[in-house]
């Protein structure tokens, strides 16, 4: 699996960061605002030392008539009647009290002399001037508590919190938030929430994790919060337990040794698979809660065509109707969803340049009439849309967009007619217009049907890989940061779900994605398709497991489709239950995530299919199914196995236990088991 969150820059830092930067005590002193002795210090680890747009904290009392923060970006200059003047300058506010106020200090203060600072409250009511020497760079590190000290606030790629129970382990990627790292290249203005794409520090941070050197793979502005810097970093191998974590500027030869620590575990060898692996589909009636939402653990959301085309959003020229997206995404966020994939699919008729094959619901296959097909013209009927959707969804705040898929399944005349060329310009215009507004924002190419099987043309590859071959040679893959694709198996009866590893259309996927440094590789759609491929309950569970197991490891996401449609379905809404499949969905993620892959799936050319993991502290897990077993009515056939003598129990889709009698053959079906040594 590649990395996860390499383009994590600012992204989804969520409750963690905020916390590090915004909580504080609050205390019911009124009056007149005071400002303590040695009370301005830098948020993050309370130092006096404070940097040009760094985030700053004044202690002291009376300083707000009641606590108040921030619901969105750039920050407020005034909450709740509280002001800051550095210099005469007003300072914007992240978070205000009686007893501490947070704020950015203003990027063009003077350096190496004295700046004065008070806080107003009310109708103007002053606090003495406090005199602060800002210097240059002044690095720290924010804290997963909001005290400075203890456990530093880092997340894994996946966007979770690294804690004592999950730590970081030697040689992966983590992300750090600091402050005060200095002047960016290109520069930022005080209170800049759209800062340019990357926005690097214009010095690179030198980092040791307990005394060794981490690798420092980015530093730089963290998204839309100014003043909050985030650094990626690779761990350092060091031994377990929790390492203190030292930053230091180079040229200034300035440093942050606060104290505080980072939990490291054991190195684990393979590939770590975590919940952003598992994505979904689900209906409309279950994002406005109609209908159940999901009772087994999943990552991902994406926003299917039948929820938000073009066509619905934008249906006639400057005519925009967000009501649909606003309750999808309000939907999503009440379930705690914030990784959201939104897919561009349905031109509407008035901006069509063709009307044949348009749906009786105005979704239209056709580019946009002021598109060439050579790629040409204006393009302005997308821009519009592009920069409108962007605008109001694009950004790092929760209940946002983070991932832009340019295109649904383009080598289907159902959903479009137009050439190569121009939906190569249409990515390129809109990884434009979204990476302005959010810089790290992802955007996916268009995702190509038929991708999955093993051969559907006369070359020998699958005409979804002929397509995505076609497209990243006109250029596609220079304006995206995700190879996207559907991997359905379409062929016989019974789909086969290891096909999907056999077939040259995702290897042949695979090495373009090996070759374009950096681009994800994410199946964003794909299941055993409609019931009738697949009729047999346990078998759809079988099938639900396997393609998960054989592609953790291989895709870097797996969206299934869908929760409760009938292709693929996990939940059925006529009884109110989890489908088998839905059953062993939950069972599989329980198994995998946080496991990291030490033996890809595989057979020693029988049918037979292993693949093993491993956790800390000595756990080892493998997943063994026979892919020539089947089940019809309940009844399924089996054969014997012999598990490995370090195997001392076994568990089931359905969720059940069993042991392991040493020197006793298991059986062993169509449906994968998960044997564990503990």
């Amino acid at each position: 699996m590649r990395n996860e969150g390499k383009r994590n820059k600012g992204g989804r830092f969520g409750r963690i960061a905020r916390i590090a930067i915004f909580s504080c005590a609050v205390a019911a002193a009124q009056g007149t605002p005071q400002i303590n002795a040695g009370g301005i210090v830098s948020s993050a680890n309370y130092s006096p030392l404070i940097a040009p747009g760094g985030i700053f904290s004044i202690f002291g009392s009376g300083l707000a008539t009641s606590p108040g923060g921030i619901s969105s970006t750039p920050y407020p200059l005034d909450i709740n009647g509280t002001k800051v003047f550095v210099n005469g300058e007003q300072a914007p506010l992240l978070y205000v009290s009686p007893t501490v106020v947070n704020a950015q200090m203003p990027t063009d203060v003077p350096l190496n002399t004295a700046v004065f600072v008070t806080v107003s409250v009310g109708v103007g009511v002053l606090s003495q001037a406090v005199n602060v020497t800002v210097i240059g760079v002044a690095p720290a590190l924010f804290t997963a508590d909001g005290t400075g000290k203890r456990l530093i606030a880092t997340q894994h790629l996946n966007f979770s919190k690294v804690t004592g129970d999950s730590p970081a382990v030697p040689g992966e990627e983590v992300v750090l938030y600091g402050t005060g790292l200095g002047a960016t290249n290109p520069p930022l203005l005080t209170n800049n929430s759209s800062p340019p794409a990357g926005a690097p520090a214009a010095e690179m941070p030198v980092i040791t994790m307990g005394g060794q050197p981490a690798q420092v793979l980015y530093a730089g502005a963290a998204g839309v919060y100014p003043g909050l810097y985030q650094i990626n970093l690779i761990v350092p191998n060091v031994v377990a337990g929790d390492q203190e974590v030292v930053i230091r500027m180079p040229t200034e030869n300035i440093g942050s040794s606060q104290g505080a620590t980072v939990p490291i575990g054991g190195s684990t060898q393979g590939t770590p698979i975590y919940p952003s692996f598992f994505g979904l589909h689900v209906s409309p009636a279950v994002l406005k809660g109609a209908s159940q939402w999901p009772t087994f653990d999943f990552g991902p959301l994406r926003l299917h065509d039948d929820v938000v085309p073009w066509s619905q959003l934008n249906p006639s020229a400057g005519n925009f109707n967000w009501t649909t997206l606003d309750a999808a995404l309000a939907g999503a966020l009440a379930k705690g969803k914030t990784d959201i994939t939104y897919t561009f699919v349905g031109t509407p008729p008035w901006a069509a340049s063709s009307q044949e094959g348009c749906t009786a619901t105005g979704k239209c296959p056709a580019p946009p009439s002021d598109l060439n097909l050579d790629g040409t013209g204006q393009n302005q009927l997308w821009k519009d849309f592009v920069t409108a959707i962007a605008q109001r969804y694009a950004g790092e705040i929760p209940g946002k967009i983070g991932n832009w898929e340019i295109w649904n399944e383009p080598n289907a005349k159902n959903f479009w007619t137009g050439t190569v060329a121009q939906l190569v310009r249409m990515q390129k215009d809109a990884a434009g217009i979204i990476k302005r507004i959010d810089p790290q924002a992802r955007i996916l190419t268009p995702a190509p049907a038929d991708a999955g099987n093993p051969s559907t043309s006369a070359s020998g590859v699958s005409s979804g890989a002929l397509w995505m071959g076609e497209y990243l040679l006109q250029g596609g893959g220079q304006f995206a940061d995700v190879i996207a694709f559907h991997g359905y198996i379409d062929h016989g009866s019974q789909p086969q779900p290891e096909d999907v590893l056999q077939g040259e259309a995702v290897m042949a996927l695979s090495r373009v994605a090996v070759l374009l440094t950096g681009l994800q590789f994410w199946n964003t759609e794909a299941s055993w398709g409609k019931s009738d491929n697949e009729p047999d309950p346990d078998m759809q569970a079988a099938y639900c497991a396997r393609s998960h197991l054989v592609q953790a490891g291989t895709v870097d996401r797996y969206y299934w489709y869908h929760y409760d449609y009938p292709e693929g379905r996990l939940f059925d809404a006529s009884v109110h239950q989890l489908t088998k499949a839905g059953v062993a969905f939950g069972q599989v993620f329980n198994w995998l995530t946080g496991a990291a892959l030490t033996q890809a799936c595989s057979t020693q050319g029988g049918t037979v299919w292993t693949c093993a993991y491993a956790r800390q502290n000595g756990f080892e897990a493998m997943a063994v199914w026979d892919a020539a077993q089947t089940c019809s009515i309940g009844s399924c056939t089996t054969s014997l196995y012999n598990a490995p003598s370090s195997m001392v129990k076994y568990g089931d889709l359905s969720g059940n236990t069993f042991s392991i009698a040493p020197g006793t053959p298991i059986q062993i079906g169509a449906k994968p088991i998960w044997l564990t040594n503990q």
